[in-house]
C-alpha cells in the first residue's frame, strides 16, 4: 500500500502540471482511471534476475558477541519485540480506517437503493425526491429530480445528468471508493476524486453544449444552483458548489489540440523512475541456489580427475 500510494503521488503531480488545464477531459479521465489501475498492479509485479557471485575472501569469520551487564550473559534488549509494538499500533490504525471507509460506502450505496425502492415509477428513469439539500443527482443508473424545480430548469438538468449516464460516471466513483478504502492515509487519493469528479462535470457540460444548448442559459442555470449542495457522496451533481467556477472557465476555453497527447509520454519515464527507486531484491533460497551450483560442480570435478596421474597398481 506505501508503494501504491508513491505511484499515486507521481501520477497525480504529472495530471496536475501538464494535463489538468486541457479540455479533453475523455483523455484526462481515462489517465486518472489508468493511474489508479497501475498504481495499484506495478508493487505485485517482479523482475528475476541473476545476483553476481560474492567474492570469497580467504579469512575467518568471528561469531557475534554480545557485551551485556548481567552475569548469566542473557540479552535484555530485544530490537524485534520492541519494534512489534508500533507496528501493531500501525497496523491497528490502518484496518480500523479500512473497515470505517468500507462501512460508509456500504451505507452510502444501501441508502441509494432504499431510494430507489421507494421513490422509482415503473420503466422511468428519472425519480422525484424532496428534502434533500440538492436539485439533482445521478446514480445506479437513474436520475434523481427534486420537486421544488420548475419544468425548465428539470428539463435542463436531466439533459446534463443523462450524459453522466452515458458515460457510466457512477462505476468510476465506485472505483475510486473502493481505492480511497484501502489508500484512505493518502492525500493524494482526495486530490484524485475532487480532479476525477470535475471531469465527469467538464464532459457533461461540454456534451450538452455540443447539442446546441445556449451557453448563456446554461450558466446561468449553473449559478441558480450554486448554493444547491449534494446529498450523497457517491453522486454526480449538477449543482456542486465547489466546481461551478472551474466548469464556467472550462466552458469557455479553448479547445485543446490532438498534439497535447504527447505530453502523455511523459509517464514512461515517471514510471520507470519511480519503479526504480522503490524497487528491492529478494534472495534465492539455498535449496534453489544448491541446484544451480551442482550444475558446473561436476565438469570443475572432471577436470580435476583428468589432471590427477594415476596410482600404480
Amino acid at each position: 500500500m506505501v508503494k501504491v500510494a508513491i505511484y499515486l503521488i507521481a501520477f497525480y503531480l504529472v495530471y496536475s502540471i501538464m494535463l489538468s488545464r486541457d479540455t479533453s477531459h475523455t483523455r484526462n479521465r481515462a489517465f486518472i482511471l489508468l493511474s489508479f489501475a497501475v498504481a495499484l498492479i506495478l508493487p505485485l509485479i517482479t523482475f528475476k534476475t541473476i545476483k553476481p557471485l560474492d567474492i570469497q575472501f580467504f579469512s575467518k569469520l568471528l561469531s557475534e558477541v554480545f557485551i551485556t551487564g548481567t552475569s548469566n550473559g542473557k540479552v535484555p534488549f530485544n530490537s524485534a519485540t520492541s519494534a512489534s509494538g508500533p507496528m501493531q499500533i500501525i497496523y491497528s490504525v490502518y484496518f480500523i480506517g479500512i473497515i470505517v471507509f468500507v462501512f460508509k460506502l456500504i451505507s452510502d450505496l444501501l441508502n441509494l437503493l432504499f431510494l430507489i425502492l421507494r421513490q422509482k415509477s415503473n420503466g422511468s428513469r428519472i425519480i422525484r425526491f424532496h428534502g434533500f439539500n440538492s436539485a439533482d443527482f445521478s446514480a445506479m443508473g437513474y436520475i434523481f429530480i427534486n420537486t421544488r424545480l420548475t419544468p425548465e430548469e428539470a428539463g435542463e438538468i436531466i439533459k446534463h445528468e443523462q450524459n453522466h449516464l452515458r458515460h457510466s460516471h457512477f462505476l468510476d466513483i465506485i472505483f475510486i471508493e473502493l481505492v480511497k478504502a484501502f489508500q484512505w492515509f493518502n492525500p493524494v487519493v482526495y486530490l484524485f476524486n475532487r480532479s476525477l469528479r470535475a471531469v465527469h462535470e467538464y464532459q457533461a457540460d461540454q456534451e450538452c453544449l455540443s447539442s446546441g444548448v445556449p451557453a448563456v442559459n446554461y450558466e446561468n442555470l449553473l449559478l441558480s444552483q450554486v448554493f444547491k449542495s449534494g446529498a450523497f457522496n457517491l453522486t454526480n451533481s449538477f449543482s456542486n458548489p465547489s466546481l461551478i467556477k472551474k466548469r464556467m472557465i472550462m466552458m469557455t476555453k479553448k479547445r485543446t489540440s490532438a498534439l497535447a497527447d504527447i505530453k502523455l509520454l511523459l509517464v514512461v519515464p515517471v514510471i520507470g523512475l519511480v519503479f526504480h527507486a522503490i524497487s528491492a531484491y529478494k534472495e534465492i533460497p539455498d535449496s534453489q541456489e544448491n541446484q544451480i551450483v551442482q550444475v558446473a560442480v561436476p565438469q570443475i570435478q572432471s577436470t580435476v580427475l583428468t589432471s590427477t596421474p594415476r596410482s600404480e597398481s
